[in-house]
């Protein structure tokens, strides 16, 4: 299955990261890249469904239930619409 990233995506990833790299240590944003990776992995093999956000948006907690990763899944492709910090106003998300 194809991963597909949103524009949106990276850049709230490079985001999220730029932010957490203050707080955090190496080791723990090397934990979230890796936590990241192995989530999609599990979707594109169909070993986890997760939340559903909307109809036909799910989301998976990462990076120590830190970060929220928005995505749809199609029948050949997952599409990562965004990533979002869960300390920031939930009413700032805008998922299209």
């Amino acid at each position: 299955m194809r991963i597909v990233f949103r524009e949106q995506a990276l850049f709230s990833l490079k985001e999220i990261r730029t932010y957490l790299a203050l707080r955090w240590t190496r080791k723990e944003l090397e934990t979230l890249k890796r936590e990241i990776n192995q989530e999609l992995g599990n979707i594109s093999s169909g070993l986890v469904k997760h939340q559903k956000y909307s109809d036909e948006i799910y989301f998976a907690l990462v990076g120590k239930n830190n970060v929220k990763m928005f995505y749809t899944i199609s029948e050949d492709e997952i599409l990562v619409l965004d990533f979002f910090s869960v300390r920031k106003d939930p009413e700032s998300l805008k998922l299209k």
